[in-house]
């Protein structure tokens, strides 16, 4: 069995092009929906449009990601944490083909423990699943010779799909708010021998960072990116803070030369020097 768990912010399910295409899809699956809507008629519609055999929570605001894996790995229980079940994470907006379900079925089938498909972006780069790098992952599968070694293996959570044995022993740190979530969960499990596959199916997916025209619009955004990796370099085996504040600021410096603008590089700057609490945010 597969969960596909999907988390929602302050948006009407049947507007969720991941849920649309997980209910056309379903099988023998089930659906587990986190609602991390904090506006009445979200919540309100939501409700009401779920049927009996949706597992739906609401939240009452936006606990972002890993408190939201948190409540989904609560809901489907350690009894159900075997090698024949798996959860499937999925953002609110990929549109899933059957293809995608069709190959995922399959493979579950042969007990991979982690599974993902190749996520392409709006340039048409594939940027998950990669390498770790230092400052910056490797996408290494845009290589013709490309191949990802084991011991580096790196995803997006978009459609990342799990054995749920793995969570027996693993809860996602909730000190991470929304990003380098996906991130500490491989940098945590790398040790272990597991076996990854990588299914030949692209989905492609929008990344904000990734548009040719960015504005300021993305402030906000990119503030709850700066704490959460410093929050990272403080928690992860495979960084450090040195690291966390150069990340950060090189990341701040790339954005404000692209929109001609120092926003970003403020926000870097002040990240380091005043914590961010977030309350609110999600992509």
């Amino acid at each position: 069995m597969i969960y596909f768990v999907i988390v929602i912010y302050n948006k009407y399910l049947n507007n969720s092009d991941s849920f649309q295409s997980v209910v056309e899809n379903l099988g023998d699956n089930k659906i587990v929906v986190i609602d991390n809507s904090d506006k009445p008629f979200f919540l309100s519609r939501n409700k009401n449009d779920v049927d009996s055999h949706i597992a739906y929570i609401q939240n009452g605001l936006n606990l972002g990601l890993s408190r939201s894996y948190n409540k989904a790995l609560k809901y489907i229980g350690r009894n159900s944490f075997s090698d024949n079940n798996y959860i499937c994470w999925l953002d609110d907006d990929t549109v899933l083909d059957k293809s995608f379900f069709k190959v995922l079925s399959s493979e579950t089938r042969r007990h991979y423990d982690v599974i993902v498909p190749k996520i392409i972006g709006q340039d048409g780069v594939i940027y998950s699943p990669n390498e770790k790098g230092f400052l910056k992952n490797r996408l290494v599968l845009n290589r013709k010779s490309g191949e990802i070694n084991p011991k580096k293996f790196n995803a997006i959570n978009s459609c990342l799909t799990v054995k749920t044995s793995i969570y027996r022993d693993y809860v996602y740190d909730e000190r991470l708010f929304l990003d380098q979530v996906d991130q500490l969960f491989f940098d945590s499990i790398r040790s272990r021998r597991l076996t990854y596959r990588i299914l030949n199916v692209q989905i492609e997916q929008n990344f904000s960072q990734r548009e040719k025209k960015l504005d300021k619009t993305y402030l906000t955004r990119f503030a709850i990116r700066t704490k959460d990796m410093i929050e990272y370099g403080k928690i992860s085996p495979c960084s450090s803070m040195p690291t966390a504040y150069l990340k950060n600021l090189l990341l701040g410096l790339y954005f404000s030369v692209k929109i001609s603008d120092f926003s970003f590089l403020k926000v870097s700057i002040k990240s380091l020097m005043h914590p961010l609490t977030v309350e609110g945010g999600h992509d």
